[in-house]
């Protein structure tokens, strides 16, 4: 009799879940566009070679954005959203952490799963225009001193900053390209990841006619203003003070940043100087020790990158180098300082104590902030003044909003600073055999 009594109980329950279910599609189904009773069907296609989950999301999501759910609106619960499209439950919560990850919707425990208003759109006469800063590498200090420069105008005229960041991901960029169409967005300053990784989104906000601002670096397929250092004529002027103490035999050394209009620049001023005094050869523009060097992912400590340049110095030894950015220059001085403190220890250590000739190398830099005074090797330094650089990008782009700037494209270059080491002007080591023993 209990047996038959949970069991009739059950199929109650099961029949009320379905009732209750029922009621909820005819009322959501009813208030559907044109009054109609609409018995719709979201199952998922088992031919699409796209998770289910995505499908989900993306079915879920054009639903928001054609205005089937409105702001501040329920979604169905999950156990409707289960027969809805025909898959399990972990498929449903996948897809609305998707949804939820994107800022789409929002839950709030107990009581469901609701549909966020889109960024910017509350009505406010007297709303804060809204200017976007994209990124790659939000909290590297140089592109954070570009970031601080560029704030300071936007607080300064009245405008709000909105900081963008970006990955690989194709979701990622679709939604940094919705933050910036959502929150009507008046202008947006950039800073271009290399190998052409966001050319994509800018297309996509010059098509929208966005005022667009490219700080550092440039993409020459985008017709947009930019705002860049004198990168080239740097370049020369570091390398032709190491031509001017001596130096004959000068490497330069680049990063992972390799295809970047910054990169290219400063590659053309060393070389144009080298050329100049019959100096240059291929075999000494370095790409390949510090390729994997990603500062902000840790790798300042890699030993593989000391083990190859000692290796280097011994096939094709160098009397000066110039270091492509700030990031190198230190990892340069740090591995020198290691190969010079290994084999003052190997000759130590020996029974008769071998001689030892220390390497001597002179480092030219580009980099952020004066190096003379925490790097052993660096001679002179070109001074990129990130603040600076934001600075007048941010100005550029509200000028340009406000209908300020030149009906043609700007292009900005910026100066920068020269500062040879004073203590240096009296060294010489272009002389000394940088030869290391094998």
């Amino acid at each position: 009799m209990g047996l038959l009594l949970y069991v009739m109980h059950k199929q109650a329950r099961q029949l009320l879940d379905r009732f209750t279910l029922a009621v909820y599609n005819f009322r959501n189904y009813w208030t559907c566009p044109h009054g109609q009773l609409l018995l719709m069907t979201y199952l998922i296609d088992p031919k699409n070679p796209l998770p289910r989950y995505y499908q989900v999301y993306q079915s879920l999501k054009k639903r928001i954005e054609d205005g089937e759910f409105a702001p501040d609106s329920a979604l169905p619960p999950e156990r409707q959203l289960v027969v809805d499209y025909g898959v399990s439950r972990i498929t449903i919560v996948k897809a609305l952490d998707t949804l939820e990850n994107e800022g789409l919707i929002r839950r709030e425990h107990g009581r469901g799963t609701f549909v966020n208003a889109p960024l910017g759109t509350e009505e406010d006469g007297d709303s804060v225009p809204t200017i976007a800063f994209m990124c790659g590498v939000m909290f590297h200090p140089y592109i954070y001193s570009v970031l601080m420069g560029a704030a300071r105008v936007a607080s300064e005229l009245g405008y709000n900053l909105n900081v963008i960041g970006l990955n690989d991901d194709t979701l990622n960029t679709n939604y940094a390209m919705r933050q910036v169409t959502a929150q009507n967005t008046v202008g947006v300053l950039t800073y271009p990841r290399p190998h052409y990784q966001d050319l994509k989104i800018h297309q996509d906000i010059t098509e929208n006619d966005i005022p667009l601002v490219m700080i550092d670096r440039y993409y020459e397929e985008i017709e947009s203003d930019y705002v860049i250092f004198e990168e080239e004529s740097a370049a020369y002027e570091l390398t032709r003070y190491l031509i001017d103490r001596g130096h004959k035999d000068i490497a330069f050394l680049t990063h992972y940043e390799v295809e970047a209009t910054s990169i290219h620049n400063r590659i053309r001023g060393y070389r144009r100087a080298m050329e100049e005094a019959d100096l240059y050869r291929d075999d000494r523009l370095w790409f390949d020790i510090y390729s994997n060097l990603h500062v902000s992912k840790g790798q300042i400590g890699d030993q593989r990158n000391t083990n190859m340049l000692r290796e280097r110095l011994q096939t094709n030894p160098v009397t000066a180098m110039v270091a492509v950015n700030h990031d190198v220059a230190e990892r340069l001085n740090y591995d020198l300082m290691s190969i010079n403190m290994t084999d003052a220890q190997a000759a130590l250590g020996t029974e008769n104590g071998r001689s030892y000739s220390e390497l001597t190398v002179d480092v030219a830099a580009f980099a952020y902030h004066d190096l003379k005074d925490s790097t052993a090797y660096t001679v002179i330094t070109g001074l990129q003044a990130g603040e600076a650089l934001g600075t007048k990008a941010a100005r550029l782009l509200i000028d340009r909003i406000e209908g300020n700037a030149s009906t043609d494209v700007v292009h900005l270059h910026v100066p920068i600073e020269i500062l040879p080491d004073a203590e240096a002007e009296d060294i010489n080591p272009a002389s000394a055999d940088n030869r290391l023993s094998e």
